[in-house]
């Protein structure tokens, strides 16, 4: 058996071989490319066994708010299905109830980080791409049977980003509906406005507006 000081100096040695990566506030990116991460998983199950109605993340800018964001992004959405090797020897890994429901919900994850415009109107439209990139991220539900013709046809004209500037206030709790609707699943968002769902939402506010809300089965 390796002695205490042998194992010290054998994680002292992966440390050395991990990569400080300046400014990368994506969660993948760092797992995927060996970089220096401080473990923040225990955030996870914390946030997920609070109960609380709204989480508000207030910290100064650079403390690790958008990346703790990613991070809940790559663990509960399923476009990170499969890949559990993000979260290997971290944390919440240790825990098998968390590891069965890693990249198991539908998410919306936008960031409004790159709205950056000088004028209101290149402002407006630049959340308007925002929100059709969003919507594009889940056309599948164009397949669902649910919805009727002019209901895909309104969703595809949004993902489009061909939306006056009140349908564009509507299209996040839309989207919603239309994920609790075509899904009929408990859904999991992480989202970027105000007031989509009123449950359980985190909402980091530094240099953009995060939502972490987890809707439910009820339509909104």
């Amino acid at each position: 058996m390796r002695s205490e000081e042998g194992n010290r100096e054998g994680r002292a040695g992966e440390h050395m071989n991990l990569k400080i990566s300046i400014g990368s506030q994506d969660f993948a990116f760092l797992r995927e490319h060996n970089c220096f991460l401080v473990d923040k998983t225990d955030f996870i199950k914390k946030w997920w066994e609070s109960g609380d109605a709204v989480t508000l993340i207030t910290r100064p800018r650079r403390f690790g708010k958008t990346l703790n964001m990613s991070m809940l992004n790559c663990f509960f959405s399923r476009q990170y299905e499969h890949r559990g090797d993000l979260f290997e020897g971290l944390n919440i890994w240790s825990d098998l109830k968390y590891r069965n429901i890693q990249g198991s919900y539908p998410v919306i994850y936008l960031s409004f980080a790159d709205v950056k415009q000088d004028c209101y109107g290149d402002t407006v439209q630049k959340i308007r791409h925002i929100i059709g990139d969003t919507y594009r991220q889940h056309r599948y539900l164009l397949d669902a049977l649910c919805f009727t013709e002019a209901e895909k046809h309104q969703f595809t004209k949004v993902m489009n980003c061909e939306m006056d500037d009140v349908t564009a206030q509507d299209a996040l709790k839309n989207l919603i509906i239309c994920i609790i609707t075509g899904e009929s699943v408990l859904s999991f968002c992480l989202t970027s406005m105000i007031r989509p769902c009123r449950r359980r939402m985190c909402m980091d506010i530094g240099m953009n507006l995060l939502i972490l809300s987890a809707a439910y089965l009820i339509l909104l």
